[in-house]
């Protein structure tokens, strides 16, 4: 018997891997939960599809004046789980496109967590909550633990603006990171367990840390205003899909690890040879995309409906007072106001 696994890890690049075209290969040797897995994740996909457009255009009737781009914020958001699903669905098809189809999805899902943010701090302004009384606390996950030493700090808007930038280099690190890894595993240099691979891991871990840790502390520091937003049922779906992006292959291969045979490899024919195929990684990208398909499709119908008029009332709100103060000024209830040629009038100008 022949083992072949590393020349179908889709971080090889051997002759052997080159030569194979991925999906063809799987049609004609499928692992056994291979099509079944396959199908559902079809079925979940249309699923996905449907609810994507109910959710959008239950947003659109919001995109106009001050709700406008709040509500395009929230489209956004709603689309990173379309995205992560599709991504995932089609790395099914070919384990060797699935790591370059995950990579738009990751590029897509950090500069979410800056749209998010900006959607918390829209709600926060306008609360008034960036004030120098108020306290942003530091000590909050992922980091709580090394963080102790850490102080409250005011509110103030420089705070948020120092803040804000922070999230920004952090997502265009990790951005230019996952832009230079897709290059190099294009051209076959790119290692994993390797020093260059291991320290872009290194550095794309800790700038999405950061990148989550600035999340986590404007949404705990602002939390009783946040709450009655929905914001808790939104961060937690939000979180929960950016951290299944990210950690669910490396999740899986250590529960694989310290399980033995519950991923095992299978036999086939190959030019009259039998081979062991698709055993441990390659076999755990099928489970990691279909799982993947199953958590974003169920968040994405659970998250929708957070999404509602409740969002937008406050943007509206604070526009029509800003209205009716200048109509105020600019009207003869305003004993100090004079109109063209000195004459009174009841519009607003």
């Amino acid at each position: 018997m022949v083992e072949v696994e590393e020349d179908l890890d889709p971080n090889h690049c051997g002759d052997y891997y080159k030569g194979i075209q991925t999906f063809n290969f799987l049609r004609k040797h499928p692992p056994p939960e291979y099509w079944p897995l396959l199908a559902i994740s079809g079925v979940l996909i249309i699923i996905n599809g449907v609810v994507s457009v109910i959710a959008i255009r239950k947003q659109r009737k919001f995109m106009h004046g001050p709700s406008f781009v709040p509500a395009l914020r929230s489209i956004a958001i709603l689309i990173a789980f379309k995205l992560f699903a599709v991504t995932s669905f089609a790395g099914m098809f070919s384990m060797r496109s699935s790591q370059y189809l995950h990579s738009i999805g990751e590029t897509y899902e950090v500069c979410c967590i800056l749209i998010f943010y900006e959607n918390i701090c829209g709600h926060l302004r306008l609360h008034d909550f960036f004030d120098e009384s108020e306290k942003i606390i530091l000590t909050t996950g992922p980091c709580c633990c090394c963080l102790r030493c850490l102080k409250p700090v005011s509110a103030s808007k420089e705070t948020v603006r120092k803040l804000s930038l922070g999230m920004k280099v952090s997502i265009t690190l990790q951005i230019l990171l996952n832009f230079v890894r897709t290059i190099r595993t294009f051209e076959c240099e790119y290692k994993p367990n390797g020093t260059m691979g291991m320290v872009m891991s290194v550095v794309t871990i800790t700038a999405f840390l950061f990148a989550m840790w600035g999340l986590v502390v404007m949404f705990r520091s602002g939390y009783k205003i946040l709450a009655q937003y929905k914001y808790v049922g939104k961060f937690l779906a939000f979180k929960g899909m950016i951290f299944t992006s990210k950690f669910l292959y490396t999740v899986l291969s250590i529960i694989a690890s310290y399980s033995k045979g519950s991923i095992p490899g299978y036999e086939v024919e190959i030019d009259g040879k039998t081979v062991l195929i698709l055993k441990d990684k390659s076999r755990l990208s099928i489970w990691t995309n279909f799982i993947s398909v199953v958590f974003s499709t169920t968040l994405l119908a659970l998250t929708y409906r957070l999404y509602d008029s409740q969002d937008y009332e406050p943007y509206l709100k604070r526009a029509a007072d800003e209205s009716a103060v200048k109509y105020k000024t600019n009207s003869c209830d305003n004993p100090n106001y004079k109109g063209g040629n000195g004459v009174c009038r009841e519009e607003e100008i």
